[in-house]
């Protein structure tokens, strides 16, 4: 028998499988979310990521990303994106590709958001 008298929390099993679903790479209101896809045991998956969060830091952006792992996305993403990880979409656009720099992806940004 399911149960609807208690609505998810934010710690709930089920709205986290929802927000951590591939929705997330959509915009949310007027903060942008981007995906950046991942595999384990990647050296330069970890300096992109290190290089991206302080990039955040510094710069105060009004968008944020969420990382995926690419072994675990959709055929269609991992086919397209096998030997190029990491990598950093935005409503599947791409972003930046193998190494950060952060010139490219204010260039990027501005081309994807323009003010």
């Amino acid at each position: 028998m399911l149960c609807l008298s208690k609505a998810p929390t934010l710690t709930s099993p089920i709205l986290g499988r929802f927000l951590n679903s591939t929705l997330l790479h959509y915009s949310t209101g007027s903060q942008k979310i981007l995906t950046l896809y991942t595999t384990g045991n990647c050296g330069l998956c970890l300096y992109f990521k290190k290089r991206l969060d302080a990039y955040r830091t510094t710069k105060k952006p009004d968008w944020d990303y969420v990382e995926k792992d690419l072994r675990t996305s959709p055929k269609e993403i991992f086919e397209k994106y096998k030997h190029d990880v990491p990598v950093l979409v935005f409503n599947d656009k791409l972003l930046l590709k193998h190494k950060f720099s952060s010139s490219r992806l204010e260039d990027r940004l501005s081309d994807i958001f323009p003010e």
